[in-house]
């Protein structure tokens, strides 16, 4: 029962913490960037699929996934760019993008 007991503690001390990850997504994306789809694999890979106004709102979005803003940490890691183009969405043009990388597991566990 001990053993059973100390394995329950350790799989409870690596759950993460959905509601915090979302949060951090959240105040690191930036506003006028739409995340369309997130996919994220039991080992902690994601990959991210979105649409922004322009290349440079693109640009934004990576360095903030990537390093977090002053104020928030980023919860991902080795984030990069896969592929990026041009689409119509509601009769104007944007910037399409996917992005994959890994989530920073840890510091959602905290």
């Amino acid at each position: 029962v001990l053993a059973g007991g100390d394995r329950l503690a350790g799989v409870l001390s690596k759950k993460v913490k959905w509601s915090k990850f979302y949060t951090l997504l959240n105040a690191v994306t930036p506003k006028n960037v739409r995340v369309v789809s997130l996919s994220i694999a039991d080992s902690g890979a994601f990959r991210a699929e979105g649409n922004t106004p322009s290349l440079s709102d693109l640009a934004h979005l990576l360095v903030a996934w990537q390093g977090g803003l002053p104020s928030v940490a980023s919860p991902f890691s080795a984030v990069t760019l896969n592929s990026n183009g041009y689409s119509d969405v509601g009769g104007k043009r944007v910037v399409t993008f996917s992005v994959s990388g890994s989530i920073n597991a840890e510091s959602l566990n905290k």
